[in-house]
Order: C-alpha cells, then structure tokens, then sequence
C-alpha cells in the first residue's frame, strides 16, 4: 500500500482530534462554571466581546463583517445563499467604502478578484 503525504499549505491545516474536541468541552465547561458562580450572565459576556484581541483572518472576517452585511442588506445568513450576480458585489462595495472611511487609507481593499485569478 502507498503512503500518499500530503502537503499542507497555510489554508489547509488538520483539524482538531477527538481529544482536543473534549479537552475544549471540559475547558468551556468550567469556565461557564466560574461565570455563573460570579452571577455573570451570557449577555454580560457577549456585551465585552469587541474588547478580545484577535488576529484578522478570512474566517473571522467573513462571520463578523460579511455575514453581517449580508444579513441587513439582504436577509441572508449564509453567503452560500447570495445570488450569482449583484449581491457580492454590492457587499464589496460597502466593506470597501467601510475600510477606507475607518482606515483612512491605511488600509488598502484589493480589487475583487476575477475568475482567472481563481484558478
């Protein structure tokens, strides 16, 4: 039998085991435990998100900023339901005017790329 080694690249990362899984339950577990026995509730914590420190990446800013904007443009959840032509374009036009009114320039929105760049 061959052994076929696959390289990951920096997309493609192997996903967490079975006992990373559990560890992360217990972990959640008893830090829920230490938030109820202080009377802290879940809004209280969700209320002090945007203070946590992450580092930007595609899928992050895909929950936080895209499927949002898709939400209260369109009533979609899921960019998996956006329609062909129109939609994608509008929400790059508003996270581009987005970016540039925050940033000021310091941050520069690359051109949405075309189907030649895909591949």
């Amino acid at each position: 039998m061959e052994v076929i080694k696959r390289k990951l690249n920096d997309n493609e990362k192997e996903k967490r085991t079975l006992s990373q899984n559990a560890s992360m339950h217990l972990w959640l577990t008893q830090l829920a435990e230490q938030f109820n026995r202080r009377g802290i509730t879940l809004k209280a914590v969700v209320s002090r998100l945007d203070e946590a420190e992450c580092q930007v990446t595609k899928e992050n800013l895909k929950e936080a900023v895209i499927k949002p904007i898709a939400r209260a443009l369109y009533g979609k959840d899921s960019t998996t339901q956006l329609n062909k032509i129109g939609e994608l374009d509008q929400i790059w036009d508003v996270i581009n005017k987005w970016v540039s009114e925050q940033w000021k320039g310091e941050i520069e929105v690359p051109p949405f790329p075309s189907v030649e760049e895909n591949k």
